[in-house]
């Protein structure tokens, strides 16, 4: 049910979005702003509201319910898309949330209420939501407000988001809590300070690093001189392969001595680290470099069959 209402919502919106485009074309630019809003509002609400209709339609029973679930299910999306929007920032995708809501919404109520009919059958009361001594769809009843209508249809969806919203949550988030650096992970360690940093986060770090590495590793990772000048060294007088090299962890190029201005730092992983003492830089806390956010059971099933990266493999590098 939910994929054929789902691929028939999104080919309604493809002929609704392709359609106004094709026929704008000879009056008004399909891509100004007012021919883009109306295209994403009519192509959204659509989609939202063919979504919930098709649901309902293929539904054998307990249509009004369905209308709930349904309506609710595309209220989450939504709220998703308005909050993905927000952050981007994307205000086109702030509205094409409120679009697609504002169309499962209308279809939603309805079916829910009796008012829309969907093919197959009418809205059956003693299988809905709105459940009364008379199996006559609601919405043809004379002894029932709007305001009831609408209050029960609001009731039963807000009850189907926070169902479907805590299933979600545990799902996809809350299966554990976050996860800090394991000890087997690999850090940059500046030995003088005692401090040490998140890898992934010294790339775009404002201030400079560099680590001492033995020849042999630039040679293997084929890692290129910082300059001219050092290229020249190594020409005239060839390191051997255990000889150590400093390379700069922000450009990825290799000296001879350590970068001038550069913190130098070496690979150790978190619990040697514990055992000398040392703190993690603040900067890279705040930032969130050693910890990995909550991958909800759908997330650890994932990393189980190798669909999905961990934030840190066995030997301890990253996966950022």
């Amino acid at each position: 049910m939910l994929p054929a209402a789902v691929g028939a919502a999104w080919l309604a919106y493809i002929l609704i979005v392709l359609g106004n485009r094709w026929t704008m074309a000879y009056y008004i630019d399909p891509d100004s702003f007012s021919a883009r809003a109306f295209i994403m509002f009519a192509g959204h609400a659509t989609l939202g509201g063919v979504a919930v209709y098709i649901a309902c339609a293929i539904a054998p029973s307990h249509k009004a319910k369905v209308a709930a679930a349904m309506t609710a299910l595309l209220l989450l999306l939504a709220v998703f898309a308005v909050y993905a929007g927000i952050n981007n920032p994307d205000y086109w995708l702030v509205f094409a949330g409120f679009c697609l809501s504002l169309g499962a919404c209308i279809i939603g109520y309805g079916i829910f209420s009796g008012d829309v009919r969907t093919t197959g059958a009418k809205t059956d009361l003693s299988e809905g939501a709105l459940m009364t001594n008379s199996e006559q769809p609601l919405g043809q009843r004379g002894d029932v407000s709007e305001f009831v209508k609408v209050f029960r249809f609001a009731r039963s969806v807000a009850m189907y988001v926070l169902g479907l919203g805590i299933a979600g949550f545990f799902l996809f988030f809350a299966s554990e809590a976050i996860r800090t650096i394991p000890d087997n992970a690999i850090v940059y360690v500046d030995k003088d300070t005692k401090e040490y940093f998140s890898p992934p986060l010294v790339r775009s770090d404002q201030r400079d690093f560099c680590a001492p590495v033995r020849y042999s590793l630039i040679q293997d990772k084929h890692i290129q001189p910082a300059s001219s000048e050092v290229e020249a060294i190594v020409a005239d007088f060839p390191p051997d392969g255990d000889d150590i090299v400093y390379i700069d962890l922000k450009r990825d190029v290799f000296s001879i001595l350590p970068v001038r201005g550069a913190r130098v730092v070496v690979l150790l992983t978190k619990g040697e680290i514990r055992q000398q003492g040392c703190s993690p830089d603040r900067n890279h806390v705040e930032r969130g470099g050693f910890v990995d956010k909550p991958r909800g059971w759908l997330g650890f099933a994932m990393e189980k069959v190798g669909l999905r990266k961990p934030r840190w493999t066995e030997s301890g590098e990253w996966n950022w």
